[in-house]
């Protein structure tokens, strides 16, 4: 059963209700159609709070942005958009630009969130806390999302939001609990409606060069730190493709040697997206479909048998009944191991590489 609460009160009188999170974009979204014969009963406004449940399991909690309402034939229609309170890190600009170092990567999101008046979370589930001893300056103007967005790709770490609207900092789950998305030829035990599989190498590259930022100090070489260098190479890319990248931050030959690896490894596992809708909200286990969780597909259609990682969820709810669709990543998405054999370890300054 779905709820919506806006302001504190429920309303049930709702067309369809569509709610999206997903494991790399920060803020939850919601869409949802609401009627009513007199808009007075409906004293909802750009801002209001709202809070989406599935089952008595609170699944968004955010705000409202935007406000369409149409009348037609004596009834009215309101269509209502909206994000998570994560939000508010992607609308508002870093105020206090300056922190003090070392700081830790939760540290820093909690100065951010507090510098801005908001009393945001911040959920930690990633497993890492690293701590950054080098300056951390926002420029001017920067997007808090933009600004803590740099710290995450050095930690290896991706910025969602969980059901209350906190911040949530992860990498992608390795445990499989026995969720199966099944399209096999012949089963009464299928529960895929429709799938689809893409596979993109645009954004995929030969040679991935992560250079360390020079730190402004007299008493050192800028010129030698900035050109330390950390290398991965994916070798089922053809040769000239290559990707260069200064470090967002000052660091060190190690860091941006995982970064190098990083990159090769999540643009390689972002290749293949597959894509279901199943019916209803809930998995084989009885649980709710969630994101950064390992489910086994097994669907002849698309030719895919394996471990895949949510990537991200819809529920939809209107009067063609319940629906969830699903995106799926390969398991080793977020993850610092890749799921292929090192090409190689050339030397301890040329990093790691990925083949086929």
């Amino acid at each position: 059963m779905l709820s919506v609460e806006i302001s504190g009160v429920k309303y049930d009188t709702f067309k369809s209700v569509s709610v999206t999170k997903s494991i790399n974009v920060v803020c939850s979204e919601f869409y949802l159609v609401m009627t009513s014969k007199n808009i007075s009963n409906y004293p909802i406004k750009v801002q209001s709070e709202i809070v989406i449940r599935l089952d008595d399991t609170t699944i968004l909690t955010g705000y409202i942005d935007k406000l369409d309402v149409d009348y037609a034939d004596g009834r009215h229609e309101i269509s209502a958009y909206g994000r998570s309170r994560t939000s508010v890190l992607v609308d508002s600009s870093v105020i206090n630009r300056s922190f003090n170092t070392p700081i830790s990567l939760v540290n820093l999101f909690k100065n951010v969130i507090s510098g801005i008046g908001s009393d945001l979370k911040v959920v930690n589930k990633s497993g890492v806390n690293p701590v950054f001893s080098e300056n951390v300056v926002a420029q001017v103007g920067e997007s808090c999302f933009s600004f803590l967005d740099r710290f995450c790709k050095k930690a290896q770490v991706m910025m969602s939001t969980d059901e209350n609207g906190d911040v949530l900092l992860l990498r992608g789950d390795t445990t499989f609990t026995g969720k199966i998305l099944q399209h096999e030829i012949g089963k009464d035990t299928n529960n895929v409606l429709t799938s689809g599989t893409s596979f993109d190498n645009s954004q995929r590259y030969r040679n991935y060069i992560v250079y360390t930022q020079a730190v402004e100090d007299e008493e050192s070489s800028n010129e030698n730190q900035a050109t330390q260098k950390g290398l991965a190479f994916d070798t089922y890319m053809r040769e000239g493709r290559s990707l260069v990248i200064v470090s967002e931050t000052d660091t060190t030959l190690e860091t941006v040697k995982q970064r190098a690896f990083w990159e090769a490894n999540i643009r390689r596992a972002r290749s293949l997206i597959y894509k279901c809708t199943v019916q209803g909200f809930k998995d084989n286990t009885g649980a709710l479909y969630n994101i950064n969780k390992q489910i086994n597909v097994l669907d002849d259609f698309v030719d895919i048998r394996g471990l895949m990682l949510v990537n991200s969820v819809t529920f939809t709810l209107s009067n063609s009944g319940s629906f969830t669709q699903l995106e799926l990543l390969p398991p080793d998405a977020y993850s610092l191991k890749a799921s292929r054999d090192k090409l190689e370890q050339l030397d301890n300054d040329l990093g790691d590489g990925l083949s086929d």
